[in-house]
């Protein structure tokens, strides 16, 4: 059983393509993503091969995301402490505008409020 993540969102610092020992590109990444309740949420994203090359290449900090993927989660031990870490395991993305107010709309603007109300049909 997996559980789908879907996230809009802006990236919070500059990206950095990394390599694996087997060659294969590899990104990580946070997503600061704006809650129902006016907080910010920030999330983990780790992108592999060409999305990973793509969004180096056309993205950086600041710009917006829309990601969706596989919630994982890694456990690892430290010093005899045992951590945990959440991260979403990338399936797709897409670049969104970067209009802001001054432009027009503000793209988070565009859906309805309801969208980003708990419990609304």
């Amino acid at each position: 059983m997996s559980a789908k993540v879907t996230l809009l969102g802006r990236v919070t610092d500059e990206l950095i393509l990394k390599k694996t020992k087997n060659g294969k590109d590899v990104l990580n990444f946070k997503l600061a993503c704006r809650l129902s309740n006016k907080t910010t949420g920030f999330y983990d994203v780790t992108a592999w091969g060409k999305a990973a090359g793509t969004i180096v290449k056309f993205s950086g900090k600041g710009k917006k995301l829309w990601v969706e993927g596989e919630l994982r989660e890694d456990t690892y031990e430290s010093n005899g402490i045992k951590h945990k870490n959440t991260f979403i395991n990338l399936e797709g993305f897409e670049f969104c505008s970067d209009r802001t107010k001054d432009d027009g709309e503000d793209f988070e603007d565009q859906f309805p409020t309801s969208l980003f109300e708990e419990g609304s049909d």
